[in-house]
């Protein structure tokens, strides 16, 4: 997939999601904090328009059972089952099948360009 033209930046607003139609599938952008990032608007579990959750950041659990909140770890969260997603890579919070579709973005020339899916790590070439 080339890089494909969405729309204009100025149509993005910060912590907004913008949806768009990218050939057949539908694509959330949203612009968080000066980061742009693009997801396929499907839930891999039952198919919700997961551009429609809440996008915050994560509660973790370290070894030794301290709880922190990490504001800068993106999740998305589906807003029909509450499962979650890492905004920047796709992966489930927990350990679950099924990841987000999560596609290459960027603002160029005053536009918003489109971009191949991201590779999972680990994935073939």
């Amino acid at each position: 997939m080339n890089w494909t033209d969405i729309l204009p930046s100025e149509a993005l607003e910060e912590g907004r999601w913008k949806i768009v139609q990218a050939g057949r599938a539908s694509v959330g952008i949203l612009l968080r904090k000066g980061e742009l990032f693009a997801v396929r608007n499907h839930c891999p579990h039952a198919g919700a328009e997961i551009c429609r959750g809440r996008v915050t950041g994560r509660v973790l659990v370290a070894d030794n059972e301290q709880i922190t909140y990490d504001p800068d770890a993106l999740t998305l969260r589906c807003p029909w089952h509450h499962w979650e997603f890492d905004l920047r890579d796709g992966r489930p919070v927990v350990d679950m099948p099924g990841r987000l579709q999560v596609f290459a973005v960027k603002i160029e020339a005053g536009r918003v360009w489109l971009g191949p899916p991201a590779r999972p790590p680990g994935a073939p070439r």
